[in-house]
Order: C-alpha cells, then sequence, then structure tokens
C-alpha cells in the first residue's frame, strides 16, 4: 500500500513538473515571438527611414537616369568602383568638425589634466619608445605592408584570398607579440634595473609599451575597412576614437595618475600623468577593435565571407609564402634601419641637452602642422584606389587617380598652409596666457618649418605608393638602408657638431627624404609608371593654377583680419573674465573671428576656385557623386557642390581646364567594372 502511494504521488509531482515545463516553454516560446516580432518591427522602421533618406540623397545629388544605369555597372553607393569613394572618405567627417569644435572648447578648461601640463611628457613616451623600438620593428616582419600590397588587389579578382593575407597577418602578431612582452619584460626587470641603467627611471612607462604588443591587431580591422575602400566606416571609427572616445580616456587617466603622483612621491606627478594618459590612450584602442569587427562583418556579407574565418580559416602555402617573399625584401631596410636608427636615438640622448623637453616641442609643432597634412590625407587614402586600378592593368585609369589626387591636395592646402603659417602666432597669443606654460611658445617658430618642409611630401607619398604597390618594395629598401646611414651622418652632423638644438631635431631627416624622393621618383618614372610632359600640362590648371591665385588672396584677406582688425576689436575685452578664467574675455572676439575666418573660405576662396577653373565637367560629376557619399557631412559638402557648380558655369577657363586624360581613364574604369562583377558572378 505504501508503495503504490508513494508511485501515485510520484506520478503526481512528474505530472505537475511536466505541466510547469510546458508552461516555462509556452512561455519561452512566446517571449521569442515577442522579441522577434520587436526586431522585426525595428528593422522594418529602419529600413523605411533608410529608404527615405536615399530618396532625399539622391534628389539633393541630382542623380539622373544614366546614374542609375551606371549604377548597374560599377556598383552603387560605398561599392561604386571611381574616385569618389576616396573623396568622398576624406570629406566624410569635415561636417563633424563642428560639434568636434564644441566638444574641445567644453575640453579647453581640463587641458591643465593632460599631457600639456609638463612639456617633459612627450619626451618620456620617446625615451621609452626608442630604446626597443627597433626590437618591436623587427619582429613585426613589416608583414601589414603584404596585407596593403596584396588585399586591395584580390579585393577585386578574390576577396577571399584577400581574406587570406589579413588571417595571417593577425595570426603571426599574436604570437609575436607574446615573446616580445616575455622578451622586454624579463630583461627590464633583470637587467635595467639592477644595473641602474639610465633608463631605469623609465621601466614601468616601457612595460606598459611593451604590454601593448599584445595582441597588436586592434587597429587591422579599421585599416582593412579602408582598404575595401568603405571610407565612411573607417573614418567614423577615426572620429569617434580621436575626437571623443581618446581624449575622454586619456584624460580620465591622467587624472587617475596625478592624484595617484600626488600622494607617491616616489612617482610624482609628472611619472604618474605620462603613465595615466598613456594607460588612457591604449583603452581606446578597444574600441575602435570593436566598433571595427561589427563593421567589417556587414562588409563581409556581401562577400559570404565570416569574421571567424578570418581567426579559423587554414592560410594557402601560397598565401603566405607571397606575404612572407614581400615583406623579406623590405627587411633589410628595416632590421638595418632599425639597428642605426636605435644608434641615431642615442647619441641625440646623450647629446642633446634637455632632450625630453626638445622632443616634446618637436612633437607637439609636427602634429600642429599635421592639420596641413589633412591635404595630403587624399593622397594616403588613395592606396586601395591606386592598387586596384594599376595592379588590374588599367595604366589610363592610375594616372588620372593621381591627378584628382595632387588636384585636391593643393586644393585644400592652400586653406590649411594659410592657417598654418599666418593664423598660428595669433592663436598662442590667445591660448598660451590662458591654459598652456609659457614653455610651448617655440612652437610658433616650428610649425612654419614643418609646414614648408611639406611642399614635396604629396609626390614623394605618389612615387613610394606606385613603387610599392606595383610589387618592387626592394627598391624603397635600398632607399631606406641609404637614407638610414644618411641619417645617422645629419644627426651628428645636426646636433653634435653644429649643436643646433629643436631645429636640429626637426632637419634631421630632411636631407635623406629629399634623396629618397629623387631616387623613388626616377624609378617610377622608369620603371613603373611615367607621368609625361603632357600629363602635367593636362593637369596644371585645375591642380595648381587656380588653387595658388585662390589661396594668395586668403592669405591676404586672412592676414588683414588678424592683424588689422582683431587687434582693434578685441581692445574691449582685454582683463575680462569669462568662464571662470582670469582674463578670458578675450575669447569671446576671438571666436567670432574664427567664424568670419571659416566663412571667408567657404564665400571667398570656393567660389574664386571655381571661377578660376578649378574644375572641369568630369571632375565636378565625381565630386556630385561623392557627395551623396558623405553622411554626416552631406550638409556641409552639398552647399560646397552648389557653390562649385554655379560659378564653374561662370567661369570663361572651361576649356583650359579640361583634364583629357579623363577621357581614356573613363574606358579603363568600364573594362574594370566588368571584370569585378564577373569575378564576384563566379563567387
Amino acid at each position: 500500500m505504501e508503495e503504490n502511494n508513494m508511485n501515485e504521488k510520484q506520478m503526481e509531482e512528474q505530472t505537475e513538473s511536466e505541466d510547469t515545463d510546458d508552461i516555462e516553454i509556452e512561455d519561452s516560446v512566446s517571449k521569442s515571438i515577442s522579441i522577434k516580432k520587436n526586431q522585426n518591427v525595428f528593422n522594418q522602421s529602419y529600413q523605411k527611414l533608410k529608404k527615405r533618406y536615399i530618396t532625399w540623397r539622391d534628389k539633393v545629388i541630382e542623380k539622373t537616369a544614366q546614374d542609375k544605369e551606371e549604377d548597374a555597372l560599377y556598383g552603387s553607393d560605398w561599392n561604386q568602383l571611381g574616385y569618389q569613394r576616396t573623396i568622398a572618405g576624406f570629406l566624410y567627417t569635415f561636417g563633424l568638425l563642428i560639434p568636434q569644435m564644441i566638444f574641445g572648447i567644453f575640453m579647453i578648461p581640463l587641458i591643465q589634466y593632460t599631457e600639456l601640463r609638463f612639456v617633459e611628457v612627450g619626451g618620456v613616451a620617446s625615451v621609452a619608445g626608442g630604446l626597443f623600438g627597433a626590437l618591436y620593428t623587427i619582429l613585426d616582419l613589416d608583414l601589414e605592408a603584404s596585407v596593403n600590397r596584396f588585399v586591395p588587389q584580390y579585393a577585386i579578382s578574390d576577396p577571399r584570398k584577400a581574406m587570406h593575407y589579413v588571417s595571417f597577418f593577425i595570426k603571426y602578431q599574436m604570437w609575436s607579440g607574446l615573446f616580445q612582452i616575455t622578451f622586454v619584460s624579463i630583461f627590464i626587470l633583470f637587467v635595467l634595473i639592477p644595473m641602474n641603467s639610465p633608463f631605469a627611471w623609465v621601466s614601468w612607462y616601457m612595460i606598459f609599451i611593451c604590454v601593448k604588443q599584445y595582441p597588436a591587431t586592434l587597429g587591422t580591422f579599421k585599416s582593412l575597412i579602408g582598404s575595401l575602400q568603405h571610407k565612411n566606416k573607417e573614418n567614423l571609427i577615426v572620429f569617434y576614437r580621436a575626437s571623443i572616445i581618446e581624449p575622454l580616456t586619456k584624460l580620465g587617466g591622467g587624472i587617475i595618475g596625478l592624484i595617484i603622483g600626488h600622494n607617491n612621491p616616489v612617482w610624482g606627478e609628472m611619472m604618474g600623468l605620462a603613465l595615466g594618459t598613456a594607460i588612457g590612450g591604449y583603452v581606446d584602442d578597444f574600441f575602435t577593435f570593436t566598433l571595427g569587427t561589427y563593421w567589417l562583418s556587414k562588409i563581409l556579407d556581401d562577400y559570404d565571407i565570416k569574421i571567424r574565418d578570418i581567426y579559423a580559416d587554414k592560410i594557402p602555402p601560397d598565401v603566405w609564402k607571397s606575404a612572407l617573399w614581400f615583406s623579406a625584401r623590405l627587411m633589410p631596410k628595416t632590421i638595418f634601419g632599425s639597428v642605426i636608427g636605435w644608434s641615431g636615438f642615442m647619441i641625440t640622448v646623450d647629446n642633446l641637452a634637455g632632450y625630453t623637453s626638445y622632443k616634446s616641442l618637436t612633437d607637439q609643432a609636427q602634429n600642429l602642422a599635421k592639420f596641413i597634412t589633412w591635404s595630403d590625407d587624399i593622397i594616403n587614402g588613395s592606396k586601395a584606389a591606386f592598387s586596384e586600378a594599376y595592379n588590374n592593368g588599367k595604366v589610363e585609369l592610375t594616372k588620372f587617380y593621381i591627378a584628382n589626387g595632387l588636384k585636391y591636395n593643393f586644393w585644400m592646402l592652400m586653406i590649411l598652409g594659410t592657417f598654418n603659417i599666418v593664423a598660428l602666432p595669433a592663436i598662442f597669443d590667445i591660448a598660451i596666457p590662458l591654459f598652456m606654460p609659457e614653455e610651448w611658445r617655440p612652437i610658433t617658430r616650428m610649425v612654419p618649418i614643418y609646414v614648408l618642409l611639406f611642399i614635396y611630401k604629396p609626390f614623394n607619398d605618389i612615387a613610394d605608393k606606385m613603387v610599392f604597390l606595383s610589387g618592387h618594395p626592394e627598391i624603397n629598401t635600398y632607399i631606406g638602408i641609404i637614407q638610414t646611414i644618411g641619417n645617422l651622418f645629419f644627426t651628428w652632423f645636426f646636433l653634435v657638431y653644429l649643436e643646433m638644438g629643436w631645429l636640429g631635431l626637426i632637419l634631421t631627416g630632411v636631407p635623406m627624404d629629399i634623396f629618397g624622393f629623387i631616387v623613388r621618383w626616377i624609378y617610377m618614372s622608369k620603371k613603373v609608371l611615367k607621368l609625361e610632359y603632357a600629363f602635367w600640362k593636362d593637369i596644371a590648371w585645375q591642380a595648381f593654377v587656380a588653387p595658388f591665385i585662390s589661396g594668395m588672396v586668403l592669405a591676404g584677406l586672412i592676414s588683414l583680419l588678424l592683424y588689422g582688425v582683431y587687434p582693434l576689436v578685441k581692445q574691449p575685452f582685454v582683463g575680462m573674465d569669462f568662464l571662470g578664467l582670469e582674463g578670458g574675455g578675450i575669447l569671446i572676439p576671438a571666436v567670432i573671428l574664427i567664424v568670419v575666418l571659416l566663412l571667408s573660405v567657404v564665400f571667398i576662396y570656393f567660389p574664386l576656385y571655381s571661377l578660376l577653373g578649378g574644375w572641369d565637367d568630369r571632375t565636378l560629376n565625381i565630386f556630385r557623386k561623392c557627395v551623396g557619399l558623405t553622411g554626416p557631412s552631406i550638409w556641409l559638402i552639398y552647399p560646397m557642390y552648389k557653390i562649385f557648380k554655379k560659378f564653374h558655369a561662370k567661369s570663361p577657363f572651361k576649356k583650359r581646364a579640361y583634364m583629357n586624360i579623363g577621357d581614356l581613364a573613363q574606358e579603363e574604369l568600364k573594362e574594370l567594372a566588368i571584370m569585378r562583377k564577373n569575378n564576384l558572378g563566379k563567387m
């Protein structure tokens, strides 16, 4: 009886349990259905919004029936072949400069908690990086160069093979990174510190730097997105990281470092700040990796490739052999340059009193001068376009891309160079009394030197890229070895023999850079791609004449405003407090002046450039296409296009400005599109 009662009880409990499980399953299913419904509603809303935006955008850029026919052949949006992708990538974040400036204004009172608090902080990073920099460079094997060489080419003909090159790079970086961390840490702890080396005082900083060698691939997917010419996503990653995430993480790290250093005299505020900002500057790289991974996965969906394939796929022998062989032809330069460069670093540290301060000043001056190198960003961003054209046999198309790169370079150079040389001293006169120590003032003499030295750089970059992507990396190896020897001599000559101080630091690499440029250009012309006199004559008006004349007018206007009008306007605000800053009232006329200067670019430089023949119908049409790709900047780039179009219509220089090379390039672009369409069809 008891057994029967027990069995009945167990059966009842089992039945109740099954009923409960059924209820739980039903609840789970209903929740799953509810989630899917919500996801479907969200996706439908997103697709409707996206469709409305595309309709509005196509109307804004005046998309025609012919454009839609071209979409079927060349691809649409960021998949469309043509130089408009490179231009749009350059202009994509321009519209974000305003929120970036607003964010920067709010960050101004916090400058005292960043590396600008002490001039020496930048020098600490240079010392820590210089000691083991040669080791890191050598063990990297220049494999990133192989990725840059092969991915753009195979993205057209064999996308899966292109990803194999990325996979090989990632796997090598991760394994070699483990070795680097182990070796450097042991060397610091058991050699440098016990020997009381002159570098022992930056031991903790050096250990942190070496930890960054694993996985050493946090920016790989961002670069790969650029190689696939989805410049919108690449530039958004850079914007989010550099303009928002990095300043905040470095600020947070700097504040924590200052607190620790203040309460621990063994560290001190300067070293605490140096290490804190360095750690903060590393944390943001994980944001780059996360967002890059997500967006790359969406791009690779078109090729039926998953992110996990990059990590898990077996690498074919022809891929790793060709990657290593390409890198091997660069390695003699890398090894030789690293070793001799380390020797030059030691000569500099031993013979330049106040090295950390001078190095920090010249580095910051170089960073400010990079404002002008924005103009070269479009050429630097053209490597993928050059490669897909040249390595698929489209020579005239490559020349047309080079012509456009030079055109946009000098178009921006005349704006940025004018601001950098003419306006910078006035900006520092405002900033130094309010936010920065007086020790930063020498930068105003350093920046114009960097700007003037930049003039030949776009031509050097073209030669360097063409020699590189044409499969002749050994030429850069030979040039690099000779340059390294020369740089070691000029390091001694400028810093030890002539005792030129900070000017010597700036000029050390210049003579051999010019030598390298001349040799690369000659080799490119003889063996890779000859740019004949007819080419230069064909592009001269658009690329050089129109921007130069327009820039000289702009320079005269800015000089008048800064040194004629501004001193009179600022007088009522001198001594006034503003935003809690003593004497901060001067910021009011300064901000107004900046707005006026920006408006002068829009309403004087742009119209004058177009009126003087800065466009022909084809290059203006390429710019029109790029407008639709500029995303968050379309509200700024579209009015620019309207200005260009209006004054181009009135230009008396249309015939002189026409680029005849564009006719041949258009035919080759059509052939390239057919090639890609056929290869994707096979996949």
